[in-house]
């Protein structure tokens, strides 16, 4: 008589003891592969951050060496508020932690199947993370996917993708001037906009999960709005990231 099989791991359980991970040049093509679609909308984002950056008075080089190492369009857009000031370094640090803070719960979630390679291997595996590659990797590890380079792939492809839009856009606004004509501007507002009403037309758990942060997220819209007017500029990003950590932070508390 065959002895029963084990009880099967609830999935908490299962994140807690995945199979052990690897990386491989294989996963890294596959990641890239896998989000070229996404990449090609990066580009025109890229291009307007190109743009954008050149009118508020920096180089094409200067634009160039901020997105290969930052890498962080909601980051970037928001410092380019206190690029002509005179000493922005506090402001420009808060801000850029405020808008980036969301890397560390993505870290946190992958941390099951990532804490299992060496160090040099998690931060490579992490260093390009943005949001449409941690959806897709950790996806692909529920799923059973355990390769690493699957996510590096991923962020690669979209670094890729916003470095040359924004080479495009710094190179065409230093020679060509504004480019509101061409419909830069109406495309961010088109972006943001679907990015935030869009999960208001997915499923009724989405929507209800949507519905939830609107407290917050309508905080941090008035605030900023608010601060345009009432603090010095670029204070209104932090303002408004504070106030809508705040609200959400009591909301969860109750």
């Amino acid at each position: 008589m065959h002895p029963p099989p084990p009880p099967s791991l609830t999935e908490p359980e299962a994140r807690q003891h995945p199979e052990r991970m690897g990386f491989s040049q294989r996963g890294i093509l596959q990641g890239m592969q896998h989000l070229a679609g996404i990449a090609v909308f990066i580009v025109p984002f890229g291009m307007a951050f190109g743009v954008t950056a050149v009118e508020k008075g920096m180089t094409v080089a200067q634009a160039m060496i901020m997105s290969v190492l930052v890498f962080s369009a909601a980051a970037q857009f928001a410092s380019l508020e206190f690029w002509p000031s005179g000493w922005p370094s506090l402001a420009l640090v808060l801000a850029t932690a405020a808008v980036s803070s969301r890397l560390v719960i993505m870290g946190a979630a992958l941390s099951p199947w990532v804490n299992q390679v060496q160090r040099p291997q998690r931060w490579g595996a992490v260093m390009l993370l943005t949001d449409p590659s941690f959806a897709d990797g950790f996806q692909a590890f529920q799923q059973g996917g355990r390769d690493l380079g699957r996510l590096l792939g991923a962020s690669l492809m979209l670094w890729l993708a916003w470095v040359a839009g924004t080479a495009i856009g710094a190179i065409a606004g230093e020679r060509i001037g504004h480019l509101d004509r061409f419909g830069i501007d109406v495309l961010m507002a088109a972006y943001f906009t679907t990015m935030i009403l869009g999960p208001l037309l997915n499923t009724p758990d989405v929507r209800r999960a949507a519905f939830a942060v609107l407290p917050s997220y309508g905080t941090a819209a008035i605030v900023a709005v608010a601060g345009l007017y009432l603090l010095p500029p670029g204070w209104n990003v932090v303002a408004a990231a504070v106030a809508g950590g705040a609200v959400e932070a009591w909301r969860h508390d109750r």
